[in-house]
């Protein structure tokens, strides 16, 4: 049931991704022939054709085949409905305005020899000020999901390049990144650390079970575990492999007894009321 779940939020968000992409083709509200959007959208022809027959049926476009014209007839599309057109240019739009005042803003910022500290904060700043913004326009106006979702994407594409032609190759903004890279991934790592010391104080054998729940968090996060904690604490049990991965991070040997024993301890009780 999980996979399935898996996949069909995979789909979803391959939808939504295809569907961005051609309303921002689509936005100038004018029709486009079927191959010219092939060559805009640079989207398969298969994926292409799938999309465009949900969004006509949804109605976001509308096909026309010109009878006029010499046989194989041209097809056409274009955004359906004055209101999608008119937001999809007001998007459009507010993008070329954005654009150009975070360039205004860049500039100001490299010309007055600002620290790349704060230029890294205000660059995070903003992108996640749009994120909100745009995961709350998403749940008030969900037709435009697929537009705003693109739309954010570009923007977001935009401050970056912006970001790294005006300080590429300055090695003060290089180690910035990397210094606030580390300083983010250490203070996640503390935080995961420190749920995991919480859940490890709910057993006898502290250190034994913190290993557990370490190698099975470094699964989760690679895709390689589904299963509850102590499932996955019962396949170590009976793999060689699994204890031994258990066996480095406590860089001692592993016991198997121990590890029944922990199957067995009343703290899967207390974490399971506890989650």
């Amino acid at each position: 049931m999980a996979k399935k779940k898996e996949i069909y939020q995979w789909q979803q968000n391959k939808k939504s991704e295809a569907e961005g992409i051609v309303i921002g083709a689509l936005q100038d509200g004018k029709p486009h022939l079927y191959g010219n959007l092939v060559k805009e959208t640079k989207l398969g022809r298969a994926t292409l054709t799938k999309h465009l027959k949900e969004m006509e049926i949804a109605g976001t476009v509308k096909r026309t085949m010109d009878m006029k014209s010499k046989y194989p007839y041209p097809v056409s599309y274009q955004l359906s409905g004055k209101d999608i057109i008119e937001f999809s240019k007001m998007s459009l739009n507010e993008l070329r305005k954005d654009f150009e005042i975070q360039q205004k803003i860049f500039v100001q910022m490299k010309e007055s020899n600002a620290t790349p500290d704060h230029v890294l904060e205000y660059f995070f700043d903003q992108f996640l000020l749009e994120c909100l913004f745009t995961l709350s326009s998403c749940f008030k106006m969900p037709k435009y999901t697929s537009y705003l979702v693109f739309a954010d994407q570009q923007r977001y594409a935009n401050r970056m390049l912006q970001l790294v032609s005006l300080w590429l190759n300055q090695p003060q903004m290089m180690k910035a990144v990397e210094d606030t890279f580390e300083r983010f991934m250490k203070e996640r790592n503390e935080e995961a650390y420190g749920v995991l010391d919480k859940f490890a104080s709910q057993f006898a054998d502290q250190p034994l079970a913190k290993a557990v729940f370490t190698l099975y968090t470094v699964k989760l996060t690679l895709g390689e575990e589904k299963d509850t904690s102590r499932e996955f604490l019962k396949k170590v049990i009976e793999s060689k492999v699994l204890q031994g991965e258990l066996e480095k991070r406590l860089e001692q040997k592993v016991d198997v007894d121990k590890l029944k024993e922990l199957l067995e301890d009343p703290g899967w009780k207390i974490i399971s009321a506890k989650s």
